[in-house]
């Protein structure tokens, strides 16, 4: 199975943290999906920010990486991103969400750890990069999405 882990960091106040839903609305909708949730395996969600050397371990043979992208979380998110592919260069690495800027000029430069940034609803964008990573891998025909390519 095609290994897929998730982040969505959140602040944690006392032992109240807020939930991840933008990442677990995603990871609800793929799986309800019989043909993708037979193929992927969803295996953590990364919400704790003192836990991140221990997610970044954790993605060693990750093969896709989900990062919910806020202007709260940007720096610890592209810190697991960037830590992440030094360790598991084949590991396919995708942003989305409010922080991720609507056009993309320079952000690959910024960021070249970042294989794919989606711009609009999640659920289906994510349903269509993942199954496209199952077939031909060409992600041109992907809307919604940009890459270091286009």
């Amino acid at each position: 199975m095609i290994k897929i882990n998730s982040s969505q960091f959140n602040y944690q106040y006392g032992d109240q943290i807020h939930f991840p839903y933008s990442i677990a609305t995603l990871v609800s909708y793929i799986k309800s999906k019989e043909d993708l949730s037979s193929q992927f395996k969803f295996e953590k969600t990364f919400v704790f920010r003192d836990k991140i050397e221990e997610y970044i371990q954790q993605c060693k043979d990750t093969d896709i990486l989900l990062c919910s992208c806020y202007v709260w979380n940007w720096e610890i998110t592209t810190y697991l991103a960037e830590q992440v592919k030094k360790i598991n260069p084949k590991c396919m690495i995708v942003f989305g969400g409010p922080q991720i800027p609507e056009l993309s000029e320079g952000f690959f430069n910024k960021y070249p750890f970042v294989d794919i940034i989606s711009h609009g609803e999640g659920e289906y964008i994510i349903e269509n990069i993942l199954r496209t990573y199952l077939g031909d891998k060409n992600y041109f025909n992907v809307k919604g999405i940009e890459t270091k390519d286009f």
